[in-house]
């Protein structure tokens, strides 16, 4: 099991599945995170980062795969696309708000996000965009021992 969401976040995330609509955050375009004792920055705002995530990013190669190599519905495909895009926007909120530590998807939102990561060009440059850097995959979370 991952971390638990903080209200925040999941105010933010059923805000956005529900509306469409940008939570409240302060107006400055970046904000300063710690990762591993570094400062760096995000380089997108909260509504460029929405904007690039739902409306920019094309997973229609990887809904293909699912559908056509993996067995998986078409509905399921572009519903597990839609959650692994909230997902994605929930780990840009979290940081947003200068928390450091990984969340932990769902099983299917993390297949999704493997097959994100084995497009490995368009992942960095995905990661690059919204994040500043790649964003690590810890496979693990919750099954290791370590973690819960």
């Amino acid at each position: 099991m991952g971390l638990a969401i903080p209200m925040a976040e999941r105010a933010a995330l059923a805000t956005l599945t529900k509306e469409r609509s940008l939570p409240d955050y302060p107006s400055s375009d970046l904000h300063k995170n710690s990762v591993n004792n570094t400062s760096t920055s995000l380089p997108l705002s909260v509504a460029d980062a929405k904007n690039y995530i739902y409306n920019q990013i094309d997973f229609s190669k990887i809904i293909a795969k699912m559908v056509d190599h993996l067995g998986w519905q078409a509905w399921e495909a572009d519903k597990m696309c839609q959650m692994y895009k909230n997902f994605l926007f929930l780990i840009f909120l979290h940081r947003y708000q200068g928390n450091t530590d990984m969340l932990s998807p769902s099983e299917d939102i993390d297949e999704f996000w493997h097959l994100h990561i084995l497009d490995t060009q368009q992942y960095a440059k995905d990661c690059d965009r919204l994040f500043g850097k790649r964003l690590e995959h810890y496979p693990y979370l919750g099954i290791d021992g370590k973690t819960n």
